[in-house]
């Protein structure tokens, strides 16, 4: 055995998952977050602009959990990003109802779909720290539906939407295109056909 098939050798043994050169016949597990998310970034996910049609840009969120994740790990469903503010307290019933809503679409048409909250704007109207998720999620009340903080604003940046009315939705598609922002509550049914008519129902 040559020196250099020794050395590839031993580190396939001691590290095959840092070991480019081996065939280990396995893949590396890749953990769900603490809060339960998959890790749904393709890696082949580019932004091209901040207008609906685009591909958004990728920005890091802190979840519930304490969690750094980053927007494209929420790709390979569709998704309506509601954007709100901690000290919006006309806000709250709307949020209690999205996981009624969101299974409600999923039962209905078998369309992969999740809400995700995410907070610009902290309770006393300064930019969301990753503390505010955990204590904003009591309200939304539900598990499967991410409560992120955005302390860049950067979710403002990459969509059409300014942060002026609240709550500011956007609809992704899996592939992270933005296919459609607005403003307002309970007025997300438009959003729904549009996933409906995409997927050809």
């Amino acid at each position: 055995m040559t020196s250099l098939a020794l050395l590839l050798t031993l580190a396939c043994t001691a590290e095959p998952e840092a070991c480019a050169d081996c065939d280990t016949g396995t893949e590396a597990v890749v953990e769900p977050y603490a809060c339960g998310w998959d890790h749904g970034d393709p890696g082949t996910l580019e932004s091209d602009g901040a207008l609906v049609g685009d591909t958004i840009a990728n920005m890091s969120l802190y979840d519930q959990c304490g969690e750094e994740v980053p927007l494209y790990d929420f790709a390979g469903v569709w998704r309506i990003v509601f954007a709100t503010a901690a000290w919006c307290t006309t806000c709250l019933d709307e949020v209690a109802a999205l996981d009624d809503h969101g299974e409600a679409f999923v039962e209905e048409s078998g369309i992969p779909f999740g809400y995700i909250t995410l907070l610009f704007q902290g309770p006393q109207g300064d930019p969301a720290v990753p503390q505010d998720a955990p204590s904003y999620h009591e309200y939304v009340g539900s598990p499967r539906i991410p409560v992120v903080s955005d302390p860049e604003r950067a979710f403002l940046a990459a969509t059409p939407y300014d942060g002026s009315v609240l709550p500011g939705k956007c609809l992704l598609s899996p592939e992270m295109e933005l296919v459609h922002c607005w403003t307002g509550a309970d007025n997300d049914d438009d959003a729904l056909d549009m996933v409906r008519a995409e997927e050809g129902l």
